[in-house]
């Protein structure tokens, strides 16, 4: 729960935030990893144990919106009553609360949100793509240095729904 008295946040993610970047990154890594441990292999198959275990990665980051996509995250507005709409870039807005797993650092902040279920469509159903909830690394590059100042402050103020992470290693 937000503080009734906080203002209204609102946070524009930058077009690369940096879980794109470290999901490029990972594949990157797992790619040339699975390439230097089976090099002495069939080059052929070589080749298909690297490209079913990248589809396959790269798969799960995007459904998770971690490389793009429809549900990757554009906008993040936190309300005075606590609850969070998050945008997508498809267009599609949910509201969510934060889940304790969120954690914090002054280098970066693991925001993880119970997002409600999507309207029914025009046919009756709801989206399966779109997710229950939603997990968001920021950095300092992702947004201006105001707004993640405030972000990180705000959510100290509100030791209720977020921990620090220097907090965890003492428990």
């Amino acid at each position: 729960m937000s503080s009734h008295g906080s203002p209204t946040l609102v946070l524009e993610l930058r077009r690369w935030p940096s879980e794109q970047v470290l999901t490029l990154g990972l594949l990157l890594a797992v790619g040339l990893a699975a390439a230097l441990l089976f090099r002495s292999m069939n080059p052929l198959v070589l080749f298909l144990a690297c490209a079913i275990s990248l589809a396959g990665l790269a798969g799960a980051f995007r459904s998770a919106g971690w490389l793009g996509g429809a549900y990757s995250v554009t906008r993040v507005t936190w309300r005075a009553d606590g609850v969070w709409r998050l945008t997508f870039a498809g267009g599609t807005e949910l509201e969510g609360l934060l889940l304790p797993e969120s954690r914090m650092s002054p280098a970066a902040i693991w925001l993880r949100w119970s997002l409600e279920s999507p309207a029914p469509t025009d046919a009756g159903r709801r989206d399966r793509r779109c997710p229950r909830t939603r997990t968001l690394l920021v950095v300092p590059r992702d947004l201006s240095r105001a707004d993640f100042r405030r972000l990180l402050v705000r959510l100290r103020l509100d030791r209720s729904e977020c921990v620090p992470t220097a907090t965890q290693a003492n428990s």
